[in-house]
């Protein structure tokens, strides 16, 4: 049974003009967030969104969520100091 919490749930590939098959880039699945289940933080300057899921989450790999309630696109898991940043409830 598939999680649909996944973020691989859907892999498209594609074919390079070398013959080779690659998977396509990945977006965060939506999260949407509930602002009474969520926790706002000020980024301090080492914060990075796998060790804030982490402490979060129990799993640094659940980064994503954090991205994608933030609209983090820039695949950096660094997080600017005093950002205020949305930790979403799983």
């Amino acid at each position: 049974m598939t999680n649909p919490q996944d973020r691989y749930v859907t892999l498209n590939t594609k074919v390079l003009a070398n013959g080779k098959t690659v998977y396509s880039s990945t977006r965060p699945v939506p999260t949407n967030v509930n602002p009474n289940a969520s926790v706002t933080i000020v980024a301090g300057a080492t914060d990075r969104m796998d060790v804030l899921a982490y402490n979060a989450y129990g799993s640094p790999f659940d980064w994503w969520r954090i991205a994608a309630a933030n609209q983090i696109v820039n695949g950096n898991i660094f997080i600017k100091p005093g950002t205020t940043t949305i930790i979403p409830s799983k």
